[in-house]
């Protein structure tokens, strides 16, 4: 059996200044996804697409408080995935640029850079106020674990029923 190796990358969409200033623009994963999907197949065509497009998908994404984002490739892909990434300049018809924060190779790497990045969002951050950030901390750190790793074990006792 051979072991898919996977990498995470750690990412951020910022609004263009004009569209900063004027509303507080809300994306979500599979807008995310789908945008990275089309500009894998312009730029790799269909073969790219083929090759790592359907094993390439956002795992997280706080849209609310910090607009950063983790997609989950493979290790082969993640050059070609991070680069297509770095050409997306729109989002829901927003100007965009999507800003590559962090790329890891696993799971709990991941987790620990997500939770230092996302602490210096919020000690940052200077409009809100203090409810809105420990708000934005308990709602951000409670959707975090849909990103904890599960051990073999564990998914093996669910699929026998113990």
């Amino acid at each position: 059996m051979v072991r898919l190796k996977h990498r995470y990358i750690i990412a951020q969409v910022v609004p263009s200044s004009s569209v900063r200033i004027l509303t507080k623009q809300t994306y979500s994963s599979r807008e995310i996804q789908t945008i990275l999907r089309e500009k894998i197949q312009e730029l790799y065509g269909d073969v790219g697409l083929g090759e790592f497009g359907q094993a390439t998908y956002v795992r997280y994404l706080d849209a609310k408080y910090t607009n950063i984002f983790v997609v989950k490739t493979t290790r082969d892909a993640q050059s070609k995935v991070h680069f297509a990434l770095s050409c997306i300049g729109e989002l829901s018809g927003s100007p965009v640029c999507l800003r590559s924060l962090s790329i890891n190779s696993c799971q709990r790497t991941c987790m620990q850079n997500l939770r230092q990045v996302i602490g210096l969002h919020f000690d940052h951050a200077d409009m809100m106020s203090e409810s809105e950030l420990k708000a934005g901390r308990e709602t951000v750190e409670k959707n975090l674990t849909t990103l904890e790793p599960v051990s073999y074990t564990h998914l093996r006792a669910h699929e026998t029923g113990r």
